[in-house]
């Protein structure tokens, strides 16, 4: 069985820390805003870092007893200190664990003596530069601080002297807090050096306009790494532009499935357990090392093997490696860590043939479920017969990249443009019959002022006024008839007769009965 070597890190990612944090070792930071060391530590822990370095004004006072007590958790402690330097503040940072000596050295070495450690108001005999590689040569890593506040190299009078500090690769970053400094810095470097940039906290509460632990992690850089060590510091510095950043990026990241870790309990790779990074993995080795045994014992577990009907040969090469790597009865673990949940898939290799046993991780048990693996992690994995098949099959090949091409938005986008011209063929029509229907009725206009043109010579003026005057007493006269008809008579009741004549009234008393007898006139 090959030798298999432990590393002391895991896998590189994103970590939080902010490389500026005060404590009451500095003479502008009170006791009452700090309170102990474990305070500071579990101040840092609450406000989510991962590392610290401590950096105060001209002293290394509290770096140990930082680190001590950090020593029960996960947080980093760095060791560091913030110089007084003539033109702005730099911080130097060191290793974890390094004795505070080694930076009392340096700071001696600067111009400043052990009766002015912690002095704020000191100032070292050194220039910046000198002093970044005195801090380079020990073992550290210099970070020029808050360059655009007090005290910070942008505030320097001579711009020539301020670009000479910008470019100086002694200088590892350069710290800031205004949102347009990095433009700033941009525009003064032209091109001549792309330098890491980074926020810290400087531990600095503004509600209380002064150093106070309220403030840890207010501000921060992440830098990927595999521990947020002075080692991981390194890389993720010189290496900026993928490796650090100023927002958080694990919240950025979209969750996605991963293969957390894989097992094999006996065979070549008897008892070897390799944990797996979610992001990129690389397994380097020699020739027959087992490299490409660790993959084909996932694709077995995971029962995503070669497909046995288009390529035969390789999949009964494959078989054959297994049966002589893994042996009969070895099993193969792959853990699984989907958006939500964990799972563990098992199989036992057997020329027989066996199915993978699937296990979700509840409670801290292992409870067997129902479900295929496919559908918790489907991974894309060709050997090398694989890549050299599909490169002799054209036809093949197009059909492996429409298998793993998602183009579900594009058809989505295909239907949706169908759908418009749809309506817009509708509206079309609808159209296209009102302007036939207006054409048509164009058409009739004209030939009706035409037949009025040709009435109107039929007539002299005075007719066609006498016409319409006509027209006129005509529509009076049937308002007035519809009128009349509407009208109605009412006939008084009948008067009762005179029972005896008076001479004196004999004629009146005639015309009366002679009226009375008469119809009524309309």
């Amino acid at each position: 069985m090959p030798e298999v070597q432990a590393t002391r890190h895991g896998w590189a990612q994103f970590w939080a820390v902010d490389l500026h944090v005060h404590t009451p070792g500095s003479s502008d930071a009170q006791d009452a805003d700090y309170g102990d060391a474990g305070d500071i530590v579990r101040a840092a822990i609450a406000a989510g870092l991962d590392g610290i370095a401590i950096t105060d004004h001209n002293t290394a006072t509290w770096c140990e007893q930082v680190a001590a007590a950090a020593n029960a958790s996960n947080l980093v402690v760095l060791p560091g200190f913030e110089l007084s330097t003539p033109e702005g503040h730099l911080l130097g940072i060191w290793e974890e664990g390094t004795k505070a000596h080694v930076l009392e050295d340096v700071l001696i070495r600067v111009g400043i003596t052990r009766t002015q450690f912690g002095d704020l108001d000191v100032v070292t005999s050194k220039s910046m530069i000198e002093c970044a590689k005195e801090i380079e040569q020990a073992g550290g890593v210099a970070i020029a601080a808050h360059i655009d506040k007090e005290r910070g190299i942008l505030t320097q009078p001579v711009q020539t002297y301020v670009n000479q500090l910008l470019a100086d690769p002694a200088i590892s970053a350069y710290e800031y807090v205004n949102v347009d400094t990095p433009t700033k810095v941009a525009a003064k470097l032209a091109g001549k050096r792309d330098p890491a940039l980074v926020q810290n906290s400087d531990t600095y509460d503004p509600t209380l306009s002064r150093h106070s632990v309220t403030a840890i992690g207010r501000r921060r850089t992440w830098i990927k790494a595999a521990r947020p060590d002075l080692c991981g510091l390194r890389y993720a510095l010189d290496d900026h532009r993928l490796r650090v950043t100023l927002t958080d990026p694990r919240a950025a990241l979209p969750p996605h499935p991963t293969i957390d870790a894989v097992r094999i309990a006996d065979g070549f790779l008897s008892g070897v357990s390799i944990s797996l990074s979610p992001d990129l993995n690389c397994f380097l080795g020699g020739t027959g090392a087992g490299k490409s045994l660790v993959l084909e014992a996932i694709r077995f577990a995971l029962d995503q093997q070669v497909d046995g009907s288009v390529f035969t040969a390789i999949r009964d090469e494959v078989d054959g490696r297994l049966a002589h790597a893994l042996r009969q009865g070895t099993e193969v673990s792959v853990e699984v860590t989907t958006t939500t949940e964990k799972y563990r898939i098992r199989r036992s290799f057997d020329l027989r043939g066996t199915k993978p046993v699937v296990e979700q991780h509840v409670d801290s048990d292992w409870v067997e479920i129902e479900r295929d693996p496919s559908t918790l992690i489907a991974i894309a994995a060709f050997s090398q017969g694989e890549i050299l098949e599909y490169a002799r099959q054209p036809v093949g090949r197009v059909g492996l990249v429409d298998a793993h091409l998602d183009l579900s938005s594009i058809d989505q986008r295909i239907a949706a443009a169908e759908q418009g011209l749809r309506a817009n063929a509708a509206k079309l029509v609808v159209a296209r019959n009102k302007v036939t229907e207006l054409g048509e009725r164009a058409s009739r206009m004209t030939t009706l002022r035409e037949r009025a043109r040709e009435l109107s010579t039929l007539f002299d003026a005075d007719l066609v006024k006498a016409q319409a005057n006509w027209t006129a007493e005509q529509s009076e006269l049937k308002t007035l008839a519809e009128q009349v008809d509407t009208l109605t008579f009412t006939a008084p009741q009948e008067t009762s007769r005179i029972s005896e004549k008076l001479p004196e009234h004999k004629d009146k008393y005639e015309r009366i009965k002679q009226a009375q007898d008469e119809p009524p006139r309309v």
